[in-house]
């Protein structure tokens, strides 16, 4: 059996849809909130940042390999702190420290086991995930 039967044979566990190209349009998931810039002058600026993002985009399908969809899905609550300073010859620095506090949310996804490279079909499940990332620095 050649790879694509492999992946897309339910015989095999796996039941992928075939691959083949694929085109994904629809709206991203969009923030709303606010910036409060509590320092400026003339070489530096700090604004402090809070919002929510919208999880309106499609979520992903878990049976396509190459599903790329535009957004998570997810609502987050978005917090972010960010310092512009200008340097010497038109360079600018720019701090970010950006956390996302993610929603509970009902995305359905395979799931795969440790050290598997590909999950199963019987793997799909709905985890209900509370904070599913939260970096603390973000460099631009």
């Amino acid at each position: 059996a050649g790879v694509k039967q492999l992946i897309t044979d339910p015989v095999f566990g796996y039941a992928y849809a075939p691959v083949e190209d694929s085109e994904t349009t629809g709206l991203s998931d969009s923030t709303a909130g606010v910036l409060w810039r509590f320092h400026k002058d003339r070489q530096s600026s700090a604004q402090l940042g809070a919002g929510v993002r919208f999880g309106i985009a499609k979520g992903d399908n878990p049976d396509s390999l190459v599903d790329v969809p535009v957004g998570d899905g997810t609502t987050d609550i978005r917090l972010r702190l960010e310092y512009f300073r200008a340097l010497a010859y038109a360079f600018d620095l720019r701090l970010l420290a950006e956390n996302f506090t993610q929603l509970a949310d009902h995305v359905e996804m395979r799931i795969p086991q440790p050290g598997q490279l590909l999950a199963t079909a019987d793997s799909k499940a709905c985890p209900c995930r509370s904070v599913a990332r939260q970096p603390l620095l973000e460099w631009p």
